[in-house]
């Protein structure tokens, strides 16, 4: 009988880019800006996965998602009224939605 073992996940180097200043405070200033406009949980997810982006400080992912979701989240108007604020959280949501195939289905 022989045991075979899997290989091991490949070693992490420490190589990874990093982001420029202005890509952080960009990523930083889009967290609290989807705190403030966009209600509930679903602007505090927003913030958070931002903010950790941001403190993070590393590309990772080829599929630009969070740089997509921090152009949208800065898109949003402040003075904009609620029944805005309610269609922009839906784009977010189908935004979120995009990156998964099928798993989660964004409905309001």
């Amino acid at each position: 009988m022989t045991i075979r073992l899997f290989p091991g996940p490949p070693g992490i180097s420490g190589d990874a880019p990093g982001l420029a200043l202005h890509e952080q405070g960009r990523y930083r200033a889009a967290a609290g800006h989807a705190r403030r406009v966009i209600p509930g949980p679903v602007g505090e997810l927003v913030h958070r996965e931002l903010r950790a982006y941001a403190d993070f400080g590393y590309r990772f992912g080829d599929d630009a998602l969070i740089q997509r979701l921090a152009t949208a989240v800065l898109a949003i108007r402040s003075d904009d009224p609620q029944p805005a604020a309610h269609t922009a959280v839906s784009g977010v949501l189908s935004l979120l939605g995009a990156g998964r195939s099928g798993s989660c289905n964004a409905r309001e």
